[in-house]
């Protein structure tokens, strides 16, 4: 299970409503924001990933990852910060560490939604591709976040990065952005 930083407690007012409580439910299974986890981390990737090892390459990357890294936020967003510095000033200093905890988790989420079963949650990223439209966020910005979690996973990895996680993941990133750009 794959865990992003969290928040503490009474500290949704500084993430959209939106975020503040997402109670999605995968199958029986309980997806919970950081705001229902308090003050730990929220571990939301174990609803979506099998107990056995997945044979999906996507989701393969995410289970080994979550093996060795007890949080992707701090990687993600340090790869993000350095390859794009304007970013850095998009979030704003309260509640900050919740807010890229939130957006990492749902985003993680999509991912594996749109690189599997298609349930509706993978629909979260043409979504918020409209949504980053309006906060100034240019779409190519937005995309190049997919990317860059794609390179935290693959240098996360190492050696166990396959060639089948590298074809996967160069199969997902234009279909994604595919996806995101396509008009309403």
């Amino acid at each position: 299970m794959v865990q992003v930083s969290g928040g503490a407690p009474g500290a949704q007012n500084a993430a959209s409503p939106r975020q503040s409580r997402a109670n999605l439910r995968i199958g029986d299974n309980r997806v919970d924001t950081i705001f229902e986890r308090g003050q730990g981390p929220a571990l939301f990737l174990s609803a979506w990933l099998p107990v056995s090892a997945s044979s999906d390459p996507i989701e393969q990357s995410f289970e080994i990852a979550a093996s060795r890294c007890a949080d992707l936020t701090p990687l993600v967003y340090q790869r993000l910060f350095e390859q794009h510095p304007e970013t850095r000033s998009m979030f704003r200093a309260q509640g900050r560490e919740l807010v890229m905890g939130s957006m990492l988790a749902l985003t993680i989420e999509a991912i594996l939604d749109f690189a599997g079963m298609r349930r509706g949650h993978f629909r979260l990223i043409a979504c918020e591709a409209t949504s980053h439209d309006g906060y100034g966020t240019p779409r190519e910005l937005f995309i190049a976040l997919f990317g860059i979690i794609r390179d935290t996973l693959r240098d996360l990895l190492g050696d166990e990065w396959s060639a089948e996680m590298a074809q996967a993941w160069d199969r997902l990133l234009p279909d994604i952005d595919a996806f995101a750009t396509a008009p309403v």
